[in-house]
């Protein structure tokens, strides 16, 4: 799916000119009842929500708050009352949850699952326009149909549900990688992706493996410095040895594992 050039891409097998205006009619059907679904059994199960509702946003923002007012503590911290839930991403990402922990809490958990559900639209927009479908009519139908279908599944669900930044990041590094080689800062993405969380990292060595030495040195030049600019104003080095040490030596993120929390 990955683009290699900026080639023309091949038109799709003829259909018939109306065919877009039904498969949007059908996506967009398909799409609202999922949102409807999801925003009545939010509504339909408050003990529900009020157990785990954006429960990892909170740990985010709890991160952010001690980045900006305790940062010695930022990677020492455990939730009040259960050990092993603390904040394990960058440096980076501290200082972008400390700008957001000034935002009212009820705006961030409506902002959140709205970003994540374009990032996912945006995901598979752009996975159809890989895929050839030149006709944005088609595209459009097709994008929400697939969206409506796949809302309901679990990692789309967790993430949703727990205030994650995974649909984000897909969204972003799905763009970023389907970017025309040629594109100057093609990488950038990957790179930013990559500061807040270090599994999209993995994509610097995929654009290394494929030889796309540029976007690869653009993605190192996006990550490193923020990296090790917002360790110096986190302000602590034990801090943000120990965050190096705790991602490493587990292998996995502790966020964001609801399976161990049951």
């Amino acid at each position: 799916m990955m683009r290699t050039d900026a080639v023309t891409r091949p038109r799709t097998s003829d259909r018939p000119a109306g065919s877009g205006g039904v498969l949007i009619v059908a996506g967009g059907a398909v799409f609202a009842l999922a949102i409807g679904a999801y925003l009545a059994a939010i509504a339909l199960h408050p003990g529900m929500t009020a157990m785990l509702k954006a429960f990892d946003l909170r740990v985010y923002l709890d991160g952010g708050v001690l980045a900006r007012d305790k940062p010695g503590t930022l990677y020492s911290w455990h939730l009040s009352g259960m050990p092993g839930i603390q904040f394990t991403y960058t440096p980076f990402a501290a200082l972008v949850f400390a700008v957001l922990s000034y935002l009212p809490w009820r705006l961030l958990e409506v902002v959140t699952v709205i970003a994540s559900t374009f990032a996912l639209l945006a995901t598979l927009w752009i996975a159809f326009r890989e895929l050839a479908v030149s006709d944005k009519a088609r595209r459009l139908g097709l994008t929400l149909l697939a969206a409506g279908l796949v809302f309901w599944l679990e990692p789309v669900q967790r993430a949703l549900f727990l205030g994650q930044v995974e649909l984000v990041l897909m969204g972003l590094i799905t763009w970023d990688m389907c970017q025309p080689d040629g594109r100057r800062l093609k990488g950038a993405g990957v790179g930013i992706a990559a500061a807040i969380k270090l599994v999209p990292a993995l994509f610097i060595l995929y654009l290394l493996i494929t030889r796309r030495i540029r976007a690869a040195v653009v993605a190192i030049i996006t990550f490193s410095p923020n990296v090790m600019v917002c360790s110096l104003l986190v302000r602590s080095r034990s801090s943000t040895s120990a965050w190096a040490r705790e991602v490493w030596s587990s292998g996995h993120h502790r966020i964001g594992s609801c399976a161990r929390r049951r």
